[in-house]
């Protein structure tokens, strides 16, 4: 079996994380506009974390 290297993991799990965050938890607190907006951002943030950390572990793995 190959192995998975660790930024597939870590990124992937970060990824996923502000996806929840910007599609499951900010819809949820639409009642406060400045709280939705705040975590929907944060979400997206950390989304682009997740990816930008699975692009860094390939570039990384290539040289």
């Amino acid at each position: 079996m190959k192995k998975i290297p660790r930024y597939w993991i870590t990124g992937t799990a970060i990824a996923i994380a502000g996806v929840v965050a910007a599609r499951v938890v900010a819809p949820e607190l639409k009642d406060s506009h400045s709280v939705y907006i705040v975590v929907k951002t944060l979400g997206h943030l950390v989304a682009f974390a997740g990816i930008f950390l699975i692009a860094r572990g390939i570039s990384k793995n290539t040289e």
